[in-house]
């Protein structure tokens, strides 16, 4: 459902009154800045309901193991569904997962902005999913159908890195002009900008791996990484 609040009243509402029966619950909430949401959840609370209550990113899973919980709670996944990268559909399955696996014989509770999305990708059985995935990468030339290698240009000039990255990608494209399946992208730059004192571009390569390391093993960049997380 949609709300305009941090939370809405019925999920807030339900883990309040857990915590006053004194339940271990796991909120996940993977932005840093929890402050609204934690405000909204100790409104009226007594400080022993507030102990019982875990708010956090998914750091908070490094000790959950240890941890006893009696209900776990995940706020917002479309935030995980909708990062920049392909398998961003499948972190968020093995996320549900993990968290469904600290208290197995309690349903994982699930508070979202984008129920359809939520549905599609966490509201299906593997198979339907595995499907629907497989058939997805297999137009879009994603693994397991192809490789992906991301080539990186570094400099502490932007214009010097550009100038590079530039010339890489035009010695690939003439490199793989006789393969057609063989394709390089670019050169991009992130998004957003690392906290870094160099600038960095990218190439992106898709094909067949004996075929494409061929291709840039002579080339002047400063680092390959194959079949990269993110890609953008």
């Amino acid at each position: 459902r949609k709300w305009k609040r941090a939370l809405p009243n019925d999920a807030g509402t339900a883990i309040r009154a857990w915590a006053r029966q004194g339940k271990k619950v796991l909120v996940l909430y993977n932005k840093k800045d929890n402050q609204k949401i934690a405000e909204t959840l100790h409104f009226h609370l007594s400080k022993k309901a507030k102990e019982n209550i875990a708010l956090g990113t998914t750091s908070l899973l490094t000790d959950a193991v240890e941890q006893q919980y009696d209900r776990v709670v995940w706020i917002a996944p479309e935030l995980t569904m909708r990062a920049i990268d392909y398998r961003s559909g499948e972190h968020a399955r093995i996320l549900a997962a993990r968290l469904q696996n600290i208290t197995p014989k309690i349903p994982l509770m699930i508070v979202t902005r984008s129920l359809d999305l939520t549905q599609q990708i966490l509201g299906v059985d593997d198979t339907t999913w595995y499907e629907k995935v497989l058939k997805e990468r297999r137009l879009l030339n994603l693994p397991p159908y192809t490789d992906l290698v991301r080539l990186t240009v570094r400099d502490k000039s932007m214009k010097k890195a550009l100038s590079r990255a530039e010339q890489v990608s035009t010695m690939l494209r003439e490199a793989l002009a006789k393969n057609p399946e063989n394709r390089a992208f670019g050169s991009y730059q992130e998004r957003t900008p690392k906290k870094s004192k160099l600038f960095e571009y990218y190439i992106l390569l898709s094909g067949k791996l004996e075929i494409l390391s061929e291709a840039y093993k002579n080339l002047p960049i400063d680092s390959a990484d194959i079949d990269p997380q993110r890609i953008v």
